[in-house]
């Protein structure tokens, strides 16, 4: 079942298996589909599954991820093949084994922490109009 699935892939990952044990482990656990969130594991990099399959760039199968923010390395294509269309620097290629799903949970904390961080970045950018604006004054006096 679903449990020994992802007892199987635990223990492929803590014995340094080669990328294709672990792809295999990845497989039999809970397929991922495309249109699927996933989290690039061992990264905050979230975006969602739009190509899962081989490519002509390397053996095996990859996952191209559209990021939800410019974290990526391509827009979808590699050496001029499309795979999927994104915007430019939000394409990404990981091997599924470290694509990881995500839950509904885990995408309204992203959601906050995202709205969290355009607020500060809102807050920063006043900042330095403020002190842009103070600095003109003590210069102009």
């Amino acid at each position: 079942g679903p449990f020994d699935a992802q007892l199987r892939l635990q223990g492929v990952l803590e014995r340094g298996a080669t990328d294709e044990e672990a792809d295999d482990a990845v497989a039999q656990q809970d397929a991922l589909e495309i249109g699927d969130w996933v989290r690039i594991t061992g990264t905050a990099v979230i975006g969602r599954a739009r190509f899962i399959g081989p490519t002509h760039f390397m053996e095996g199968d990859w996952v191209g991820i559209e990021c939800d923010r410019p974290e990526g390395r391509n827009d979808g294509s590699v050496d001029g093949y499309s795979y999927f269309r994104c915007r430019p620097s939000c394409g990404l290629f990981v091997r599924p084994s470290r694509a990881a799903r995500i839950t509904g949970e885990d995408l309204l904390c992203q959601e906050r922490l995202a709205a969290r961080v355009t607020e500060l970045e809102r807050d920063l950018a006043a900042a330095r109009q403020r002190i842009a604006e103070l600095e003109a004054a003590l210069g102009g006096s």
